[in-house]
């Protein structure tokens, strides 16, 4: 946890300048740490760590939260991974992808869904490259800063999941 400020930063960061996170309510610090601690618990919360010889600096970060609150997608988690702008196109994004895919079937997680900004291609790329599929676009799902945003859906089953029931048409 006490990495909580610079994840808060970071996420901040994206509320204030990006489309990526559909709200202009920053968090406060107490607000990111109670965000974070169910994460950090469960094994889902990482950050990349720059070190130097002085100090160190949180370069990004990767958390798997719930998707839903109903117990039935208990093992269903919805992924976030932001940088620092220091950290983007270095490859941080899809080290941080990589190490939450492993924490989540480490906690036994399902499968992982992505809901990105349908404009974002650079996370929709970077999803695709660790396992991603595309499941569907929802036009008009949100707006922000004025502009009228489509969703991109995401997701990828872990590896030793059970396979999904399949439905017979009657």
């Amino acid at each position: 946890m006490s990495d909580s400020p610079a994840v808060r930063e970071i996420r901040n960061r994206a509320v204030r300048e990006s489309l990526a996170i559909w709200t202009s309510r920053e968090q406060t610090p107490q607000e990111a740490a109670a965000w974070l601690e169910p994460q950090v618990a469960r094994g889902t919360a990482l950050v990349a760590v720059e070190d130097t010889d002085s100090d160190s600096r949180v370069l990004g970060f990767a958390v798997a939260t719930p998707w839903r609150s109903y117990e039935g997608y208990a093992r269903t988690v919805e992924d976030s991974v932001y940088l620092s702008p220091a950290a983007q196109g270095q490859g941080t994004g899809g080290r941080l992808l990589d190490a939450l895919v492993t924490a989540c079937q480490q906690a036994g997680d399902r499968t992982i869904v992505a809901a990105i900004e349908a404009g974002n291609t650079v996370s929709v790329r970077l999803h695709q490259r660790h396992g991603f599929t595309v499941v569907g676009t929802i036009p008009q799902a949100g707006e922000k800063f004025g502009q009228i945003l489509d969703l991109t859906l995401m997701s990828r089953t872990l590896p030793g999941a059970a396979p999904a029931a399949t439905f017979t048409s009657l």
